[in-house]
């Protein structure tokens, strides 16, 4: 029996070929023979492994439903290192196989799983779950690939001891141990990203060269046009979907996929026939980083309401949406409305509503907020002479909360604040990440609410 669990909507074939290449990997990772192999024992009646819990093992007793958050853990780990085995029915200590006492491992909904890497994680994690026959004994065995996306971090703050997650933090399978990424790991894999993706334009690059510029043409698969240096060419939409990109040296008219080909003569429609039309400007895959860089170096943008519909699935409700509703040119109350027909899954649409009812600068409350002179003064002085530190973050955004707001030049301050962000913000711990959130909603609340549409502001 096996199930397959994706941490995401997609499900058969994702557009770029992923499902069917990461299917074949798991298939493999599954095979009676590889999983015969991680269960060899020494022989005789004890029934112990041979091998030890390492970076692609870990071996449990017994499953419990009670216990997803720390599997899921687990699987992150895995998903960012090379992927790796969760075995149930196996002791740790002296690793022997005694089977699964109970059927929790087959009752339990693959769906309870997936949603909880969904609440705690992103991106996706693909993994497979399935009861494997050994010597007479049920072993439950949860399989994690190894990401095509990394890194995985951890959305939000959960659990206690061991098993608890926190916001912003990678973790990563060391030998026997799940763990924070040390640097040297997390370097390999942004090592690893940016070398990808200059293989790929230069890959890319490559071929045009080959063709020839003059003979390129680009389609657009969301748009259907198609791009060359003689013109343009709108293809239909409705046929863009069963478009497939075929391997090298292996089209076939007769066994292979669909293919689309456009033949005939190019006729010229009269420019009278043709109608105006309106541009709609898709913005797809909005992030927390797009969010804050649009907010702290003022970019124009030409749909703010999806920003808005963005923060209401992010993991947190505090984020600079005045800029935004200000930039729609929404009231208070429009926005209210507008917040209470979001769907989302995170329910941060309740932290955001709460917050403009209320003309709160953030969710977290006042609280105390000390600062340091110092920084007070290289702030107001323009003095800022370096990157702030790590271990100087906090009380540098807590100073900035302290400043009158006449005071503080935005043109000024803000480039500081979105170099910390990209440096520091994703790699923080709770307290931190909380820091730069409240600071964020501060400015945004103070520089963009008093210029909203007041006619139906609701007074508290």
């Amino acid at each position: 029996m096996v199930d397959t669990g994706v941490n995401s909507t997609r499900n058969g074939h994702d557009e770029d070929g992923s499902a069917d290449y990461t299917n074949s990997i798991m298939s493999r990772s599954l095979s009676q023979d590889v999983l015969e192999e991680l269960l060899t024992t020494a022989g005789g009646s004890t029934e112990r492994l041979n091998r030890s819990e390492d970076n692609r093992m870990e071996l449990k007793k017994s499953f419990s439903a009670e216990s997803l958050l720390d599997y899921a853990k687990t699987m992150a780990a895995f998903a960012n290192a090379g992927g790796g085995y969760l075995i149930f029915g196996v002791l740790d200590k002296p690793r022997q196989i005694v089977g699964l006492a109970n059927d929790n491992f087959d009752k339990t909904d693959p769906a309870k799983l997936t949603t909880c890497l969904n609440n705690h994680f992103s991106p996706e994690i693909r993994w497979e779950k399935m009861v494997h026959q050994h010597n007479g004994n049920r072993i439950g065995i949860i399989y994690t690939e190894e990401s095509l996306c990394k890194p995985v971090v951890a959305l939000k703050n959960d659990g206690s001891g061991e098993s608890s997650v926190k916001e912003g933090e990678i973790y990563y399978r060391y030998n026997g141990k799940t763990d924070r990424i040390r640097y040297s790991e997390l370097r390999g894999i942004l090592d690893k990203v940016r070398d990808d993706e200059t293989n790929r334009w230069m890959n890319l690059i490559s071929r045009v060269a080959k063709v020839g510029v003059a003979n390129v043409g680009l389609l657009d698969l969301k748009t259907g046009l198609l791009t060359g240096s003689g013109g343009q060419l709108l293809v239909d939409k409705s046929v863009l979907p069963n478009v497939r990109f075929i391997k090298e040296g292996h089209f076939s008219e007769v066994e292979g996929d669909p293919a689309l080909m456009l033949t005939g003569e190019v006729v010229p429609i009269d420019s009278e026939l043709i109608q105006p039309v309106k541009t709609i400007v898709v913005n797809e895959g909005i992030t927390l980083s797009d969010i804050v860089d649009c907010f702290l170096n003022n970019k124009t943008i030409p749909n703010p309401k999806d920003y808005i519909t963005q923060m209401c699935h992010q993991s947190t409700g505090n984020l600079p949406i005045y800029h935004y509703i200000r930039m729609a040119d929404m009231t208070i109350e429009e926005t209210i409305r507008f917040v209470s027909g979001i769907k989302s899954r995170t329910k941060k649409g309740r932290i955001i509503r709460n917050r403009l009812k209320n003309s709160l600068d953030s969710g977290y409350g006042k609280g105390f907020v000390y600062s340091r002179e110092d920084y007070v003064k290289m702030i107001v002085g323009k003095q800022l002479d370096r990157m702030i530190g790590p271990e100087e973050i906090v009380i540098f955004l807590r100073s900035v909360r302290t400043i009158e707001q006449k005071k503080i030049d935005r043109a000024y301050l803000y480039p500081y604040l979105w170099d910390a962000f990209g440096h520091y913000y994703f790699n923080a711990d709770g307290r931190t990440a909380q820091e730069f959130r409240k600071t964020l909603c501060h400015l945004d609340y103070h520089q963009n609410r008093p210029y909203i549409r007041k006619d139906t502001i609701p007074t508290k």
